[in-house]
């Protein structure tokens, strides 16, 4: 990006929270399900997206690639969580504590509800038939 001169420019509001949120989260197992759970599960399922819409089998394996790339990243932040909420001593409020921090980033983060994702599901259907 800043090889051609056109600099890394800003993220959308609604990733800056979120990525805001990660950083500041109060515990680690917080910030750790934040990213590698939530953030690293919608980046998978963005890439699976680009495989179905490769216009080439090398478009194909490049997008196979990276998702098991962050398949492994949400691999590890589900089996983290698993061994925090087994070997910890109040397990309800550590549980607790992680549903309250997503909740309160739903209330920040309301821009990706089901109309956007219906749009993007629309979208790609046009992409994807055949032109007449």
């Amino acid at each position: 990006a800043l090889a051609n001169g056109g600099g890394l420019m800003r993220c959308l509001t609604g990733t800056e929270v979120f990525l805001r949120t990660i950083l500041h989260a109060p515990t680690y197992i917080q910030g750790s399900f934040l990213m590698h759970v939530l953030g690293e599960g919608l980046v998978l399922d963005i890439f699976r997206g680009g495989e179905f819409l490769a216009q080439n089998k090398v478009e194909k394996e490049i997008y196979r690639l990276c998702m098991q790339d962050e398949a492994r990243h949400v691999s590890y932040g589900t089996m983290h969580l698993k061994y925090f909420l087994e070997n910890h001593p109040d397990r309800k409020k550590a549980l607790a504590e992680i549903i309250e921090t997503v909740k309160a980033l739903e209330k920040v983060i309301d821009k990706f509800g089901d109309e956007k994702i219906s749009q993007l599901v629309q979208r790609v259907t046009r992409l994807k038939s055949p032109q007449r």
